[in-house]
């Protein structure tokens, strides 16, 4: 009994790997730049949301409550704080709570905040912003400015 020992394997050759490989990194080079766009793009608009959610949350808190509540904004920085009460009158430790823009979805900054008064609004006991601005958050190469108005 004898074996054929002329068997033909099918297999890809050295050029036809290079010339996908090739297309793959040129896809792939097209693509990232427009991937770390996207990314940027989302965490900048994600932190906005979070900013004016926030802000919503806090005039209607103040509204509910019947008292003064203040968001301190760290300018610049990553932290902004929220409590009942004016500005600098803790009266109630129990109802701050600190939010941290650098951490993740947001990955994103407060670059600048022009408020009238300083870096603090405070919403009286009817929801109303005592002072007027803005804040600018960046994330990347992408900027988004929160407006709070009287």
């Amino acid at each position: 009994m004898e074996r054929n020992r002329s068997r033909c394997y099918a297999a890809f050759s050295l050029v036809e790997v290079v010339v996908v490989l090739a297309i793959i990194g040129t896809i792939a080079a097209i693509a990232l730049p427009r991937y770390g766009f996207a990314l940027e793009r989302y965490r900048a608009s994600s932190a906005y949301d979070r900013v004016v959610a926030d802000i919503e949350r806090i005039k209607r808190l103040a509204r509910a409550t019947g008292t003064s509540w203040t968001i301190v904004f760290d300018n610049p920085g990553t932290r902004y704080r929220m409590y009942q009460g004016e500005f600098g009158d803790v009266s109630d430790a129990s109802s701050m709570e600190s939010v941290s823009l650098d951490d993740p979805p947001y990955n994103a900054e407060i670059t600048r905040v022009s408020i009238a008064g300083g870096d603090y609004i405070t919403f009286d006991m009817y929801g109303e912003p005592t002072s007027s601005g803005g804040i600018e958050i960046q994330s990347g190469r992408l900027a988004y400015v929160v407006s709070i108005g009287n």
